[in-house]
C-alpha cells in the first residue's frame, strides 16, 4: 500500500497500519510526527550543524526581530505561513500553537529525503520576496492550468485581466 494523504489522515493511517502489523510503503508515524512539528525538526535539524532561521513559539520571549515569517507549529504544505513586515505580533499568534521566526531572504529550497538517502536541492523559482505559499505551491498552478482554455485565462496568459485578492507576491 502506498499512503500519500493530507497530514492528518496520513498520520492517522500510519498509525493504524503500524498497530494492526498491516506493511505499507511511506514514512514511520513517528517521523511523520517529528516532520510535522516544525519546532522539533527545526531543533532536530539545528543540532546536526545545519543553519536554520531563528526559530521561537508564538508566546516566548526574545523572538526575531521583524519582518518575521509566522507559521503554524504543526503541519506541512506551507499551510498557514505568513510573512509579517512589521510589529506588533498579533494576538492571534502568541501562543504555543505558532513558530516565529526571522525571514531569511534569498532562494527557496526543497530537499528530499528517501529511505536514508538525501537528494539534490533543487530552487524554486519565484520571484525575489514571494512566499512559497500553499495556494503557490498547489492552488495558483491548478487555477492556471483551469483557466488556459478559457477566454479569461487566454487573457491574463497574455498578461491581461485583472488581479484579484489581496497585493501581489
Amino acid at each position: 500500500m502506498l499512503l500519500r494523504l493530507s497530514d492528518p489522515e496520513m498520520l492517522r493511517a500510519a498509525e493504524l497500519l503500524t498497530g494492526t502489523g498491516k506493511a505499507y510503503f511511506g514514512p514511520r508515524a513517528a517521523v511523520m510526527q517529528v516532520c510535522y512539528d516544525k519546532l522539533q525538526a527545526t531543533r532536530l535539524v539545528a543540532g546536526k550543524g545545519i543553519d536554520c532561521p531563528k526559530t521561537a513559539l508564538g508566546n516566548a520571549p526574545g523572538a526575531p526581530a521583524f519582518p518575521v515569517i509566522v507559521k503554524p507549529r504543526r503541519g506541512s504544505d506551507s499551510l498557514g505561513v505568513r510573512l509579517l513586515g512589521k510589529g506588533p505580533l498579533p494576538k492571534r499568534y502568541r501562543n504555543g500553537d505558532y513558530l516565529v521566526q526571522e525571514w531569511l531572504r534569498g532562494t527557496e529550497l526543497t530537499v528530499a529525503f528517501v529511505a536514508g538517502r538525501v537528494g539534490r536541492p533543487l530552487a524554486i523559482a519565484l520571484p525575489p520576496g514571494t512566499i512559497y505559499s500553499f495556494s503557490r505551491k498547489y492552488l495558483a498552478a491548478a487555477a492556471a492550468r483551469a483557466a488556459a482554455g478559457s477566454p479569461a485565462g487566454n487573457a491574463r496568459a497574455r498578461g491581461g485581466g485583472t488581479h484579484r485578492g489581496g497585493p501581489r507576491g
